[in-house]
């Protein structure tokens, strides 16, 4: 059987595998939506008058929880957190900012090379390539090389399993989803921003200075991105990893006075009040602080191509690249609609779906 038949058979399996299973899927989920439905509209109508109230109440027994649990939180994070902050946020930003940056350059690669057959073919060419172009964020044998740099978390965070966390696997596969939303959302803002300029093109060569110049504000456009997600990522693991930990070892001291501000919950409330949360709540608090302080420094050192909270522009504007594509969608711009005067005609455009340390040494 030759290699072609076996990748059409392999196909048509999965294409039957992915329908059985979606229809089993798509149908346990609108059995689950009708009855979130009606709980949420028997939860609302149980809130919705006292919800004042209960708001007033919650920040009551937070402020009180605060008082009582902030300052043993603090030390403990002090001491027990912050000395391996820096070190375990470093091990989450090597690796997913190689692959970012390795994204960024597997995109540009791509445009380059769609760019170059558009200048040596027809016109009616680009058509294909934008589609192929499209593909490439859901091609695992072309993004493999952006993955590659995830899986060097297996081994440079094993030290982390004394602070109680096992979820590297998971881990991995957050970095790389972040990897393919990058890739795919720039493609997404190429495509839209390529779309809008077509049709004020005259010849090949204005096309192809087109493109570039699209590729070269999305590139821009992807650095802010780049940076906003990875912060995004490294705070959202560090919490994973620490939190636990924390509330472990406030466990003795703290959450076993938790009883006695149950006590300040009206019975109505217990079910929607939990003061467990609220004691959750603000141990996460002083722990986003510490973990908000250590990337701020690593902004302010620019390590790893991030940038400041502050640094608001980098294109014209960001905000202006976001609004232009924006303002398409909402205006009703169909993907592939160019102008009827245009030598173009014959291009449309697909869519796409928005949707150990450095040395080698242990550092635990």
């Amino acid at each position: 059987m030759s290699s072609e038949i076996k990748a059409l058979w392999k196909l048509l399996f999965l294409q039957e595998a992915y329908t059985l299973i979606l229809s089993q899927v798509s149908s346990e989920f609108k059995v689950f939506q009708r009855e979130k439905e009606k709980l949420q509209i028997q939860l609302e109508k149980k809130i919705r008058p006292d919800l004042d109230q209960m708001l007033t109440l919650k920040d009551q027994i937070a402020r009180k929880l605060q008082g009582a649990v902030q300052s043993p939180a603090e030390s403990c994070c002090c001491q027990g957190v912050e000395p391996d902050l820096v070190c375990v946020m470093e091990e989450l930003m090597r690796p997913i900012s190689s692959g970012a940056e390795m994204v960024r350059s597997l995109f540009a690669q791509r445009v380059d090379e769609m760019v170059r057959t558009v200048r040596n073919s027809p016109i009616a060419v680009l058509q294909k390539e934008l589609l192929t172009l499209g593909r490439t964020s859901w091609t695992p044998e072309i993004m493999q090389p952006c993955y590659e740099k995830a899986d060097v978390y297996k081994e440079s965070l094993q030290g982390l399993e004394r602070f109680g966390f096992h979820s590297v696997t998971s881990l991995v596969l957050g970095a790389q989803n972040l990897m393919q939303q990058l890739m795919q959302n720039s493609i997404y803002t190429f495509q839209q921003l390529s779309e809008q300029r077509l049709s004020q093109a005259t010849n090949r060569n204005q096309v192809v200075q087109m493109l570039e110049n699209v590729k070269d504000r999305v590139l821009k456009k992807f650095d802010y991105d780049s940076s906003s997600t990875r912060k995004q990522f490294a705070q959202e693991w560090l919490v994973q990893i620490f939190l636990p930990f924390l509330l472990k070892h406030l466990e003795s001291r703290c959450k076993l006075e938790l009883p006695k501000y149950e006590s300040y919950v009206f019975a109505d409330f217990s079910g929607i009040i939990n003061v467990e949360n609220i004691y959750e709540e603000v141990v996460l608090a002083v722990l986003l602080k510490a973990i908000s302080k250590a990337l701020k420094e690593a902004s302010g050192r620019n390590k790893h191509n991030l940038y400041r909270d502050s640094f608001f522009c980098v294109l014209e504007s960001t905000d202006d690249l976001l609004h232009e594509v924006t303002a398409q969608e909402l205006s009703g711009i169909r993907m592939g609609a160019l102008s009827s005067n245009s030598m173009l005609d014959a291009v449309t455009f697909p869519t796409c779906p928005v949707n150990k340390s450095a040395s080698g040494e242990k550092i635990w």
